[in-house]
């Protein structure tokens, strides 16, 4: 065989060789292209399931009890909160764990009318999910507290209320007694000596370790302090705040046609204080200086001849 020849029949091989190279790199990148796109939609998806699993909770039908959620494979739900436009919104992301990689979506499903409290991003398989309404002295919203089944949670020293209020939820990963496990998360009430979150009932106060003092008011900003870390509780109460706003303003014209038809709620003051503090509201310590006019304004819709809610 002549050199020509050799060098003719190797630089075939070897153009074949480049040609096939380049066409299953095409093949595989389509594949993995597909692959990432597929996931990419049913994380989306699985966003907006979640979304709607959530509107009985929000509205109200399934107040009081906890509604278990399993999803078909290793998974993390976060939840993104936006205080910033008129209302702020949430956006729910799902990251799935698929051939031991995580999906890198970045885009979930918004919601405006909805208040979904977590810490970070919750993973595992089964989760958890329970809401209580927030009155602020009127309904605000329900609020909506999501956990994973891999993380306990240990109450201890809790007032009789809250611990009859837990187990009415039945939630196995709720636990009211033996917190000396150290894979649980101890929340103490009162005065805890090695306890990772510590609730001062006194001046409503929750301090988680290493993060900051947040401030509650009521059972179910308690529970959100207290199942979400302290950046999405600010972000998340301040959106409520923002609500609380508008159905102020809604209370407070209802009011006037109230005593213009001589069935006068006298609310108008109280309602002038709250949308004032709501004008001036910068965090969760701000709400202890709102408590007497809330109270007063809880007391005197209840006696009034015209309820305004």
């Amino acid at each position: 065989m002549s050199k020509r020849g050799f060098l003719d029949i190797s630089f075939s091989w070897v153009f074949a060789i480049l040609i096939g190279a380049f066409i299953l790199f095409l093949a595989i990148y389509g594949v993995t292209k597909f692959t990432k796109t597929a996931s990419m939609s049913e994380d989306l998806e699985l966003s907006k399931e979640i979304s709607f699993l959530l509107n009985p909770l929000e509205t109200g039908f399934e107040q009081g009890i906890m509604i278990p959620l399993k999803l078909p494979t290793e998974s993390r739900i976060k939840v993104e909160c936006d205080d910033f436009s008129e209302q702020g919104f949430q956006e729910i992301i799902i990251q799935q764990e698929i051939y031991n990689k995580w999906t890198d979506t970045n885009t979930g499903t918004k919601e405006y009318n909805k208040y979904l409290f977590t810490d970070g991003f919750v993973q595992g398989k089964k989760f958890y999910l329970f809401s209580q309404p927030f009155e602020f002295p009127f309904k605000i919203s329900n609020l909506i507290y999501l956990t994973s089944s891999d993380k306990e949670y240990c109450f201890t020293g809790t007032p009789n209320s809250i611990e009859d209020e837990l187990s009415k939820f039945n939630q196995s990963n709720i636990f009211l007694e033996n917190c000396e496990s150290p894979s649980r998360i101890s929340i103490c009430f009162g005065q805890g000596n090695s306890c990772d979150i510590n609730v001062n009932t006194i001046d409503q106060s929750i301090k988680k370790f290493e993060e900051e003092t947040i401030y509650y008011s009521g059972n179910a900003l308690l529970y959100a302090g207290i199942f979400s870390d302290s950046f999405s509780y600010e972000c998340q109460l301040n959106r409520l705040m923002k609500r609380a706003t508008s159905l102020t303003k809604i209370y407070q014209e209802k009011a006037t046609i109230h005593s213009r038809n001589n069935c006068d709620s006298y609310l108008s003051s109280d309602l002038g204080k709250l949308e004032a503090f709501l004008g001036t509201y910068s965090n969760s310590k701000d709400l202890k200086s709102i408590e007497g006019t809330i109270n007063q304004l809880k007391g005197s819709n209840q006696h009034a001849e015209c309820k305004l809610w």
